[in-house]
């Protein structure tokens, strides 16, 4: 049978799926075909192959037949597709690997959707890879590479967790590739009765991470599995600085140069990893936050100014001395509001509302990240920030905030402060009775953190522009 090519169109994997490390543009990619096409002229272990092909046609897993192009032109590869909780995920095998998988049992798994791992109902088995944050790795491997140190315990069930050295199925299926001569160690429980992939990730959960923390205290260094990576991969973070870069810039002495401990914020924060969503925003948050008595004795001082400038004050009407009275916040930290009021204020005062409108515009067509900020489809359900002018400029022009023109910009600066008052509130209030309303908490270790991503970039944005303003890097104004 001729080989049917079906283009591009079916490639839907992500990059940490494809084994060969190769761009996807590099393979031809086939849905039909016949295990005779594995026997090209030249193939490398074609009989291998086949044989492998057929173990997984039988079981439903064999999904295409993929030949790259270019320095390698003619090699074969085959594609597996496992479930993944309720999605799926592709593996592939070449030459290099036949022969890992054939030795495994691989048609008795499936791949967790959360973590790095497999689980199998029939052997009741889980395993998952696990990585370390000061190399404690090496401690499992005192008695020589061949044999790492196994940690493991025992149930009165029987079952077993462990760490050690990955089995015949982690080596076939996970990317457990050797690093300074080791192989990177797993976790795994055995002797579960399982149903469910919901089920494998809950007892990774609780009895996986509950023996980490007493492996912490054996070797020194907290393992930790790996989640897998849910963020877009071609989302970079570095796409903003293409917005923001202007040749055009002038550069100048600082003077007076910025404030040293909400500086050393910022730079703190814009070296954490993408892989800590949640510590970023917070991060970011803290240098808005460091201002907001500023901004908020600020916004009080120009209240007051306002009404006793007016021509109807009447210093001695109780009335309006009542009015003047409550102008000033009693609540907050130092009488100036609550927390919400005084990043609504700092917002008003440093958020340049038309480049915010703009750069919010542009990203919305250029750029993904950015599009989810102002786009219906919400994942952590907050309000879409509304960047459309429904009014015309200068309307009650009297009423308005400093910094706005019209009715548009006060509502997207108080949406938009809103929107990251609510965000913090889920973080830091992330316990079981949660403050934040309706609203789910956001935890570092759940699938909502990873789309915290378009607001850290537009967070980072913010903190920037506060951090610069020139009010914040007075000396005199900034207690």
């Amino acid at each position: 049978m001729e080989v049917a090519v079906l283009g591009k169109a079916h490639w839907g994997v992500s990059l940490d799926d494809y084994r060969l490390s190769r761009n996807p543009d590099d393979l031809d990619f086939y849905t039909e075909f016949d295990l005779d096409d594995l026997d090209r002229p030249g193939a490398s272990r074609a009989e291998e192959l086949a044989t492998l092909a057929a173990r997984a046609r039988s079981t439903g897993l064999l999904h295409a037949l993929a030949i790259v192009r270019g320095i390698d032109d003619g090699r074969t590869v085959l594609v597996l597709q496992f479930p993944a909780g309720e999605s799926t995920r592709n593996l592939f095998i070449d030459a290099k690997f036949v022969n890992e998988a054939l030795e495994s049992s691989f048609e008795e798994f499936e791949y967790l959707d959360s973590y790095d791992g497999i689980w199998s109902a029939r052997q009741g088995r889980i395993e998952a890879l696990i990585e370390y944050g000061r190399g404690g790795e090496l401690a499992h491997y005192r008695a020589g590479p061949q044999e790492p140190r196994s940690l493991e315990a025992r149930a009165e069930s029987g079952a077993v967790v462990r760490v050690g050295k990955p089995s015949a199925e982690a080596i076939a299926m996970l990317d457990t590739r050797i690093v300074d001569s080791f192989r990177k160690l797993t976790l795994s429980i055995e002797g579960l009765s399982l149903g469910t992939c919901v089920e494998a990730e809950a007892t990774l959960d609780t009895v996986g991470n509950s023996f980490l923390l007493q492996v912490e205290a054996v070797i020194g260094d907290l393992p930790h599995l790996v989640t897998r990576y849910r963020r877009d991969p071609w989302t970079s973070s570095d796409w903003k600085g293409g917005l923001e870069r202007s040749d055009e810039t002038e550069l100048v002495y600082p003077s007076p140069p910025l404030r040293i401990k909400p500086a050393k914020m910022y730079l703190y924060a814009r070296r954490i990893s993408r892989d800590l969503p949640v510590v970023r925003f917070l991060a970011f948050y803290q240098v808005i936050e460091y201002f907001f008595p500023v901004y908020a004795r600020m916004h009080i001082v120009e209240q007051l100014q306002v009404m006793l400038q007016s021509p109807k004050f009447d210093p001695h009407s109780a009335p309006d001395i009542e009015k003047l009275v409550d102008t000033i916040p009693s609540g907050g930290r130092r009488g100036l509001g609550n927390e919400f009021d005084q990043l609504r204020a700092t917002l008003n005062r440093c958020v340049d509302i038309v480049k915010l409108r703009t750069l919010l515009d542009n990203g919305r067509q250029d750029h993904s990240i950015f599009a989810g900020l102002t786009s219906q489809s919400q994942p952590l359900g907050c309000r879409p920030l509304p960047i459309d002018h429904k009014c015309r400029q200068g309307k009650v022009a009297s009423t308005l905030l400093p910094g706005t023109s019209c009715r548009c910009d006060d509502a997207l600066l108080k949406a938009l402060a809103q929107r990251i008052y609510a965000l913090r509130n889920r973080i830091v209030h992330a316990k079981e009775e949660s403050e934040c309303g309706e609203e789910e908490p956001v935890f570092a270790f759940m699938p909502q953190a990873d789309y915290l991503d378009a607001d850290i970039e537009l967070l980072s944005y913010i903190a920037r522009n506060v951090l610069t303003a020139p009010n914040s890097a007075d000396i005199l104004t900034a207690k």
